[in-house]
């Protein structure tokens, strides 16, 4: 009996710590667990069908973006879904800013075909396009809106027709740099700013002397501006080299190169101006320009980063240096600029780092914003006997820390405000004319400009911030 006790208490209490302990972990936390994030829901209204995605509009139309990321046999925008016209390409979200649906950055699209029925191209619809050459809109076109930057960075395009068209917005073909013709329209009645920024071969806008816009902005982005029904193909010749020439207005242009030849002897051929951008980015060594070479245009050598040498003819008859021709040329060691030069651009050197020595040509009465800016090997600025140098303009030395002394003219009459900021080593700069001069904003002490080395500390530290002007002769 005494056993049986003693069992029965054994038995007890292993149901009650087993019933214990079911519910000590009955009252356990659960494991975290990372719920399922739900797909998202669509944040307006869309139907997607093949290789589109369509958005209902107010007027009971339909817009129509890419659903996929392909159409390397082109694109033929549908003319309508369910039965109602597409009439928009692209949409633009209904409640976040900026943010845009079409056919951004499909680098496989070759061609776009716009049927009648499509009204607008919203912002960005074909933005990045880099294979796109062709748009062709339908014969009775209806497109009345091509809005900002709508073809911007479509390199590939080479020409534009938009008959109807009333509203370009800004930048629409920003940086279409193969885009080479341009017909607008007697219909345009708002054209944006930028609208052609970047386009450096664009030759031929067709309507544009003629058209009776209000607001015509002056900032196109148009390096030259020509009106006219030529077709462009035939004013461009190519010759065995590569050596592309545009004969246009009665002047001759070096308008681009095509070969393989690093080091570039241009001397021979008759262009009398460098077509901006021209020769930009190429990866040219040197070139030799021909003595009847009047105009560089502008960005015309720019980012060629390694050209080392430019070579003038003795007998060089250059007058005109655009604005950044040169810029980022970081291995221009060597150029002598030719004594008939009379302009030099805003940044036209910028960003020379190899550049150690420049001779200023006499006729060169103003150094432009920027001209030398960042030259940080420049060490040497020489000024002829004969010097018309009169403005040294903001910036024109910022940051050509190796110069380290100047001798300025009696011609000179203006110093621009951090003209030479970061010119670290510069020691000396004399004035040949001490009296007169004054700052703006005005100094507190007199400005005394006797002392070479007090000059120096003058434009490299203390009044760095400041124009010099002088309004009195000695």
């Amino acid at each position: 009996m005494k056993i049986w006790k003693q069992l029965l208490l054994l038995i007890l209490c292993l149901a009650l710590g087993a019933l214990c302990l079911t519910a000590c972990k009955g009252n356990e936390e659960p494991p975290e667990q990372t719920p399922p994030t739900p797909p998202p829901a669509p944040p307006f209204e869309s139907v997607t069908v093949g290789d589109f995605i369509y958005y209902p509009l107010e007027d009971d139309t339909y817009a129509v973006s890419a659903a996929v990321g392909s159409f390397e046999n082109g694109l033929t925008i549908p003319t309508e879904y369910d039965g109602k016209p597409v009439t928009q390409i692209g949409f633009v979200h209904p409640t976040q800013s900026g943010v845009y649906y079409g056919f951004q950055a499909i680098n496989d699209l070759a061609t776009v075909t716009v049927p009648a029925c499509v009204k607008t191209i919203v912002p960005y619809a074909f933005s990045d396009c880099t294979a796109l050459a062709s748009v062709q809109l339908a014969q009775d076109a209806q497109l009345r809106t091509v809005a900002a930057h709508a073809f911007s960075g479509c390199t590939a395009l080479g020409s534009v027709s938009l008959t109807g068209v009333s509203e370009i917005g800004n930048a629409a073909f920003e940086n279409c740099v193969a885009l080479r013709s341009v017909t607008l329209p007697s219909s345009l009645t708002t054209l944006g700013t930028r609208v052609f920024e970047g386009c450096t071969k664009l030759l031929f806008v067709t309507n544009l002397s003629a058209l009776s816009l209000t607001d015509l902005p002056e900032n196109l982005g148009l390096s030259v501006r020509i009106s006219t029904d030529t077709p462009f193909a035939t004013e461009i010749t190519a010759d065995q080299n590569g050596v592309e020439l545009l004969h246009c207005n009665g002047t001759t242009y070096l308008f681009g190169y095509t070969g393989d030849e690093l080091m570039l002897d241009l001397s021979a051929y008759p262009f009398t101006a460098i077509y901006p951008a021209a020769l930009s980015g190429l990866p040219l060594t040197s070139v030799k320009l021909p003595a009847v070479l009047t105009t560089i245009g502008e960005r015309a050598f720019a980012g060629a980063s390694l050209l080392t040498k430019v070579s003038f003819a003795d007998n060089a008859t250059l007058e005109s240096i655009g604005e950044a021709a040169f810029e980022g040329c970081l291995a221009l060691a060597e150029i002598t600029l030719p004594q008939t030069l009379t302009s030099i651009g805003i940044r036209a050197f910028a960003s020379c780092e190899s550049l150690r020595e420049i001779a200023l040509p006499d006729g060169v009465s103003t150094l432009a914003d920027s001209v030398f800016i960042s030259c940080s090997s420049l060490t040497t600025l020489t000024l002829g006997e004969h010097t018309t140098l009169a403005v040294i303009s903001s910036q024109a030395f910022l940051g050509c820390e190796a110069l380290t002394t100047l001798a300025l003219p009696a011609t000179l009459s203006e110093i621009g405000d951090n003209a030479f900021n970061g010119c670290t080593h510069l020691a000396e700069v004399s004035f040949a004319l001490t009296e007169g001069w004054s700052t703006s904003p005005a100094t507190e002490e007199a400005l005394d400009l006797t002392d070479a080395e007090r000059n120096a500390t003058y434009l490299r530290d203390t009044y760095v911030a400041r124009r010099f002007v002088r309004v009195s002769a000695d």
